[in-house]
C-alpha cells in the first residue's frame, strides 16, 4: 500500500528535526520523537522573539488524515491564552505560541477525545502527529 505523500514529509521531518524538543505526558518527560503511542513530534529552530509556530497533524489509526477536527489549545500555566481551531482537509491546524507549557485537547465526532500537554521552548517551531482511534459503536435504546 502506497503512503500519502505527507506522511512521508511528515516522517522525514522528524528525522530532520534540529533542535530538541520535549513532550510531556503526566510527568514523564520525553525525547522528540519518543513521545506516547499515537503522537509523534519535530521541532527547528524558530525566532525566539516571535510566537512560533505550533502545527498539529491529526490523522486516524490508518494514517489518513482527518479533516474538521476540533483542536483546542490552552496555556496550562493558567494566563487564560489559548485557541480553538479546527482541522484542514490535510488533517492539519497550526496557530502561533509563546514558549510553555500548553494542553492541547482533539476531538471529532466517531471518534475518541485525545489530550496532551507540551513543553515548548523559546526558539522552537513544532510539529505534533496526533493519532485519534475510532470510538467503539455505540447503540442508544
Amino acid at each position: 500500500m502506497r503512503q500519502p505523500a505527507w506522511s512521508v514529509t511528515f516522517a522525514a521531518a522528524i528525522v530532520t528535526a534540529a533542535a530538541a524538543c520535549h513532550a510531556q505526558a503526566g510527568s514523564a518527560m520525553h525525547p522528540r520523537g519518543a513521545g506516547r503511542s499515537g503522537v509523534q513530534r519535530s521541532c527547528v529552530e524558530a525566532d525566539p522573539e516571535q510566537p512560533a509556530p505550533l502545527r498539529l497533524v491529526v490523522v486516524d489509526e490508518s494514517g489518513a488524515p482527518l479533516s474538521r477536527a476540533s483542536v483546542r489549545f490552552a496555556d496550562a500555566g493558567g494566563t487564560g491564552a489559548g485557541a480553538l481551531v479546527e482541522t484542514d482537509e490535510k488533517g492539519e491546524a497550526e496557530v502561533g505560541v509563546r514558549a510553555g507549557l500548553w494542553r492541547i485537547e482533539v476531538s471529532l465526532s466517531g471518534y475518541g477525545q485525545r489530550r496532551e500537554l507540551l513543553e515548548l521552548h523559546a526558539g522552537e517551531a513544532c510539529t505534533v502527529g496526533i493519532e485519534l482511534k475510532r470510538a467503539p459503536d455505540e447503540f442508544e435504546f
